[in-house]
């Protein structure tokens, strides 16, 4: 297993977080106050206990089964507002950034990958100066930089162990996107700047094990944007905006056993496509509406587009 980060004592992340069984309220004081009120108090729960009360977030009341979602319940003369909200929680309490998540789900199994960023090494960050100093050439540190990162999540369980590392740290990431195969098996996808260029990579992972490192595109132009879906055959299907022939076009691959083919072209406009997003449907085949961005005097372009084929054969439209 690679290292969780560039400095990982300055930037651990959570062993473990239990999700709890729970529900969670969003209660809106002074839904009808025409004056600025008072609501000092407190909050107690019958028959349940309030795990935690964040800002706005509240949760435990002895009606929770008599308020559902998007739907709010009226108290103290319409002064109160009540409504159930999704119970959140949070994954990562580093002094880091984590973007671009992506997420994936089968049976029992939730995965969910992210993209883990270092500032720096913290240790060496400098506090006030006692005496002005010469220059400032010793501020200088080098970015930690990114590091992609892959979660589990076991809804019976209720737990999700720590972040598992799926690439090394100290890279330039472009969004994740992770599906998993009709096997169990989770793939993972991310967009990475290693040699001056954008390239797209994968990762699959099989009762803990990672495989070897794909290389899905080598092109000169970037390749960005990665997304991911399953279809009804089990098969993994990765899309993802690249530049090929002087524009930008919107690409799709599909899972072949324990790589991928390789890459089709879906987009058909003369302009520039960009950020795909696409969904399996109940056919083996694959849908979604690329974004295009208009050349100056070209009519609107866009709508979905479905597009069905076989591994290794290409794409037709359907």
């Amino acid at each position: 297993m690679l290292g969780k980060s560039a400095w990982p004592a300055l930037a651990a992340l959570a062993d473990q977080i239990a999700m709890p069984e729970a529900r969670c309220f969003l209660i809106v004081f002074g839904a009808a106050d025409q004056e600025p009120s008072a609501w000092d108090g407190s909050i107690t729960a019958t028959g349940a206990q309030v795990l935690s009360l964040e800002g706005w977030r509240f949760g435990g009341r002895d009606t929770a089964g008599e308020i559902g979602y998007t739907s709010l319940k009226p108290f103290l003369t319409k002064r109160v507002l009540v409504e159930q909200a999704p119970l959140t929680q949070r994954l990562t309490t580093s002094e880091e950034e984590q973007d671009h998540p992506g997420m994936a789900q089968s049976g029992d199994d939730v995965w969910l990958s992210f993209v883990e960023f270092v500032h720096g090494d913290r240790s060496l960050a400098t506090g006030a100066f006692k005496t002005a100093p010469e220059n400032f050439d010793f501020l200088a540190r080098p970015v930690g930089g990114d590091q992609v990162f892959l979660m589990h999540y076991s809804k019976s369980k209720r737990v999700w162990p720590a972040p598992v590392a799926v690439t090394a740290a100290r890279q330039d990431v472009m969004r994740t996107a992770a599906a998993v195969d009709g096997s169990g098996r989770v793939w993972v996808f991310w967009s990475a700047n290693p040699d001056g260029n954008f390239d797209l990579s994968a990762r699959s992972c099989s009762k803990g094990a990672f495989s070897g490192l794909l290389r899905l595109t080598s092109e000169p132009g970037p390749d960005l944007n990665p997304v991911a879906t399953t279809d009804v055959k089990g098969r993994v299907w990765v899309t993802w905006q690249g530049f090929r022939n002087g524009n930008l076009e919107i690409l799709v691959a599909a899972q072949d056993g324990d790589g991928l083919t390789p890459e089709s072209t879906v987009s058909i406009s003369p302009a520039s496509d960009w950020d795909p997003a696409h969904a399996g449907g109940r056919q083996p085949e694959l849908q979604g509406p690329p974004r295009h961005r208009l050349r100056p005097a070209e009519p609107p372009v866009g709508g979905l587009r479905s597009f069905r084929g076989q591994v290794g054969e290409g794409f037709r439209r359907v």
